[in-house]
């Protein structure tokens, strides 16, 4: 996993360019945990952290593999 920290604008509520199926799962902050329906990611291509929701991810993550473009749509 690729954890280099870099400045992102938008802190954890802007998701990055890469798509949903690149995040891998990491320890949400106390705060964080006020917004459950979230989890905290971060891409393992641009090493943004970001919150997103699990369905969503899991969907990504599902549709990739099926070879199905439907892994570039961005979260909502």
């Amino acid at each position: 996993m690729n954890h280099k920290r870099q400045p992102h604008h938008g802190g954890p509520f802007i998701n990055c360019s890469c798509g949903l199926a690149h995040l891998e799962r990491i320890h949400r902050h106390w705060w964080m945990k006020i917004l459950p329906w979230l989890r905290f990611y971060c891409c393992s291509r641009c090493g943004k952290s970001q919150l997103a929701s699990k369905r969503a991810v899991s969907f990504a993550v599902t549709s990739l593999r099926s070879g199905s473009e439907a892994a570039q749509v961005p979260a909502p």
